[in-house]
């Protein structure tokens, strides 16, 4: 209604105030809520506006060194001897991947007595098919759904990518596979631009009713 809609608009001009002010927790705190209205009192311009800002707010606080204090999406990890980032990330629920990515380090020369940064995961993402793009989340300590990012996905032709619940089956994400179209036989291989699936490919398992028997 236009209370509603009232009150999102003041959130969202709060939100950016301290944005442009360059407070970026409280920042994201004012909009991340915001997301849930869409199209129910935040337009879809607004919420691709909202989304925008909050990944420009998370290149610092997520994906950068910098560690914000009171940031309940990240932790700090003490480097001991002969540890390794590939038994670090599991405890945190995230790729190794992204550690070294964020800290800028080589994992196999980790300095012990430095402090890493660690983001507290497991990622989550959900597809939006029309828009042909998926969003990922992180949880607080408290089960709050808090935006971290989105990127351009494809889907199968035709809205043949079915609805519902699924997790990344294990061994299923790969960097430039080979594909072949199941129904003209066509064979693409890895790396070649022309590959529709493109450079990566996230297989998928089904968690629920209609998607647990799909294949």
């Amino acid at each position: 209604g236009r209370n509603s809609a009232a009150q999102v608009a003041s959130a969202l001009a709060r939100g950016m105030t301290h944005y442009r002010n360059g407070k970026n927790l409280t920042a994201r705190n004012l909009l991340n809520p915001l997301l849930q209205f869409e199209g129910n009192g935040l337009a879809p311009d607004d919420a691709r506006f909202v989304r925008q800002a909050i990944s420009k707010i998370n290149d610092k606080l997520i994906f950068s060194d910098y560690v914000e204090p009171d940031d309940p999406l990240v932790d700090t990890y003490l480097i001991k001897s002969l540890d390794l980032l590939s038994a670090i990330a599991p405890q945190y629920k995230v790729p190794w991947e992204l550690i070294a990515y964020i800290n800028k380090v080589d994992p196999r020369r980790l300095q012990p007595g430095r402090y890493l940064k660690v983001i507290r995961g497991p990622f989550h993402a959900v597809v939006h098919k029309s828009d042909y793009r998926m969003d990922f989340f992180l949880k607080d300590r408290h089960g709050v759904s808090i935006y971290a990012c989105s990127f351009p996905i494809g889907v199968g032709e035709d809205d043949s990518t079915p609805e519902g619940y699924f997790v990344v089956t294990h061994g299923g994400k790969l960097t430039d596979p080979d594909w072949k179209n199941p129904r003209t036989r066509e064979y693409f291989a890895g790396g070649d631009p022309k590959n529709p699936i493109g450079k990566f490919w996230i297989g998928l398992t089904g968690t629920d009713e209609q998607t647990k028997d799909l294949v």
